[in-house]
């Protein structure tokens, strides 16, 4: 199961929803939903409806949202491998993302090692 979902979302990200610069990213993202090995995570990792993150055109980011707090620092987005790095302040947050776009939301599914690889999180675009 784990591999179709890693399989389809790779399908994904050939399709039309990739962003083509940066500035794609700038602005405040609403977290909608998360999943870990394809089941429904959300209530954990965003129980009071409130996460969010911000990315700033000068390459820095914050977030916030219980149960995981107030974060900052930097970012980066490499276009031609749709890959968003973050680089946290405290230096015990950082974290790679391969990122599909689909209208105001994006989803995140993470790179590397650890837990994150097997989660993906979508976010939607604040008004």
């Amino acid at each position: 199961m784990r591999s179709a979902i890693i399989i389809l979302f790779i399908a994904l990200l050939h399709l039309n929803g990739q962003a083509q610069t940066n500035e794609e990213l700038i602005g405040d993202w609403a977290m909608e939903s998360a999943a870990d090995v394809g089941e429904n995570v959300t209530a954990q990792e965003d129980p009071h409806n409130e996460r969010w993150i911000q990315f700033q055109s000068n390459g820095s980011f914050k977030s916030d949202g219980r149960p995981v707090g107030k974060s900052a620092g930097q970012w980066t987005y490499d276009v031609p491998s749709h890959t968003l790095a973050l680089k946290s302040n405290s230096g015990d947050n950082d974290s790679k993302w391969l990122v599909h776009f689909e209208d105001e939301k994006m989803s995140w599914r993470g790179l590397g090692e650890g837990n994150k690889t097997t989660m993906v999180v979508t976010y939607v675009r604040m008004p």
